[in-house]
């Protein structure tokens, strides 16, 4: 029983540290920089909001001889 339970502590101190530890790291990870502001005025690199419920467009299919 002492066994067990000396196991079982070690077990909780090692993963109390790892849980710490993965906390951590994943708190203070390193940030990419961002991107280099410009003055061109260029904004054609906004994406347009997708619409989902737009009708398909049909497509005449043909097949040539």
């Amino acid at each position: 029983m002492i066994v067990g339970l000396t196991w079982f502590l070690l077990g909780v101190i090692v993963g109390t540290a790892v849980g710490y530890c993965a906390a951590w790291w994943i708190v203070n990870a390193p940030q990419p920089e961002p991107p280099a502001a410009t003055n061109s005025g260029d904004v054609h690199d906004v994406a347009e909001p997708l619409d989902l419920f737009q009708r398909p467009r049909r497509r005449r299919i043909t097949v040539d001889d």
